[in-house]
């Protein structure tokens, strides 16, 4: 799952936004992964609720595992461009359903997002 999230972090969205008379492609590979944030100003508190939405909102449309994703904004050092970013939800892996929390990290200068493993 780790390996899957990562990869849906880091792929870049379309920035192209769909017509609505093709709304299905909401939920397309057209729109998969999240917008690219690395001209944002990482200390904003606009871009990080921003990020946090769009992270939220991607898992949910496209990791069928997890159920009820929220995401958190963690403190960081004012000097860092590192956001970092709790990620709990209930993984749904039939018969079982277990709560889990991933520990993330945006690194701004990269554009690159990590799990803690």
């Amino acid at each position: 799952v780790t390996r899957d999230l990562e990869n849906l972090l880091n792929t870049r969205r379309n920035i192209q936004v769909p017509p609505a008379a093709f709304e299905e492609l909401n939920s397309s590979l057209f729109v998969y992964g999240v917008r690219d944030y690395t001209a944002q100003n990482p200390r904003s508190p606009a871009a990080k609720q921003q990020l946090r939405l769009d992270i939220e909102q991607t898992l949910m449309r496209f990791e069928p595992r997890l159920r009820n994703v929220t995401v958190q904004v963690e403190s960081t050092a004012a000097s860092e461009r590192n956001l970092r970013f709790r990620i709990s939800a209930l993984l749904v892996a039939d018969p079982v359903t277990e709560p889990v929390t991933f520990d993330t990290f945006f690194d701004a200068n990269r554009g690159e997002y990590v799990i803690a493993k």
